[in-house]
């Protein structure tokens, strides 16, 4: 046994997770440490996940079609009927609004799914194969990241 460190719950001396009391800290109150720490990450949080929800729930709140014109209710302020109003076509401005929250939600998780997809097939590649491949594949990404950080320079 080594001196100076106690054996936790796990029989191991020292592991993650152990106290000096003897118990496990679980995983919520862990990333309860982490988030209460950063309140700006944790408002972002909030706002993601309000965001996800509304593109689940969104057609259970819309309350009219987000496509359909309805040119007798131009420009109509909020109302019971229309909560936000209505824009210069007459659509209803919430159910527009929710109808984009759902194709931002979608577009955001489709595009973070095909590149992390793209960057397993590549890395799997340029791994497996090594070599000059592995080099050659590495200067291309090189290259592909610089160039991120060259968009807003004028040269």
């Amino acid at each position: 046994m080594v001196i100076g460190v106690g054996v936790g719950p796990s029989g191991m001396t020292g592991g993650p997770g152990d106290s000096p009391l003897g118990h496990r800290q679980g995983n919520l109150s862990r990333y309860w440490g982490t988030w209460s720490n950063k309140p700006i990450g944790f408002a972002s949080l909030v706002v993601v996940l309000f965001l996800i929800l509304i593109a689940v729930i969104g057609p259970l709140l819309q309350t009219h079609d987000p496509l359909t014109n309805n040119l007798r209710e131009v420009l109509v302020g909020p109302s019971g009927d229309h909560f936000f109003g209505t824009d210069t076509n007459g659509r209803d401005v919430f159910s527009r609004l929710i109808a984009g929250a759902r194709i931002s939600v979608f577009v955001g998780f489709a595009s973070v799914f095909f590149g992390v997809s793209a960057g397993v097939i590549i890395g799997t590649i340029s791994g497996f194969l090594g070599g000059v491949v592995d080099y050659a594949i590495q200067r291309v990404v090189d290259a592909v990241d610089e160039r991120g950080g060259l968009r807003g320079r004028r040269v």
